[in-house]
């Protein structure tokens, strides 16, 4: 073999080992490509999923949050409804007739003065001395204040020994309304209270 044959056959080898290393670089080139976009669609995938998943916790949240905000604007205005109710209550209380104040004030003064009590009237009460004149007043001794107390609507407070009773028109209804607020919205709304 001459020279020649043998720069043939090194040029002819070399040619060979270059394109079986193209070839092996195309392909290694290819399957990294291949896995680069196998792994990008995954990733791509999961972030949706992830994506997708925050923005339906996102939406389920603002559902329940616009839930509880009308949830409480509907409270509210129960609640507004409630309190007319017992303001309209306090003005029918306020305006009774002569004959009404006197019977309500005797009932009250029979079950909750005791003997040598002291009634202070409310300012507005109009009928102090017709409620003087009951005859539980003389039955009980109880004493009755000139000075009014401009504090309470309606009504009066009887000033004991040992507690005073706070029998004004107010303090009634909220008595009132504690015992049957329940029953009052259920009357007014036709549904029990949330």
């Amino acid at each position: 073999m001459g020279i020649e044959n043998v720069t043939q056959k090194i040029l002819s080898d070399a040619e060979e080992e270059a394109e079986r290393i193209t070839a092996a670089a195309k392909d290694s080139a290819l399957k990294i490509t291949d896995e680069a976009k196998a792994k990008a669609e995954a990733d791509f995938v999961a972030a949706k999923a992830k994506t997708d998943e925050k923005c339906a916790a996102f939406v389920a949240g603002a559902d329940a949050d616009a839930r509880q905000e009308a949830a409480k604007i509907t409270l509210s205005a129960k609640r507004r409804a409630i309190d007319e109710v017992y303001a309209k209550a306090l003005e029918k209380l306020k305006g009774l007739t002569l004959s009404d104040t006197v019977e309500l004030s005797e009932a009250l003064l029979k079950r909750y003065a005791e003997n040598g009590d002291e009634i202070v009237f409310a300012g507005d009460f109009a009928y102090v001395k017709e409620v003087g004149a009951l005859s539980v007043v003389t039955e009980k001794n109880l004493k009755i204040t000139f000075t009014r107390n401009d504090s309470i609507s309606g009504g009066f407070i009887l000033r004991g020994k040992s507690a005073d009773k706070d029998l004004s028109y107010e303090a009634l209804l909220s008595e009132d309304r504690e015992k049957n607020e329940a029953s009052v919205a259920l009357a007014l709304f036709n549904k029990k209270e949330e």
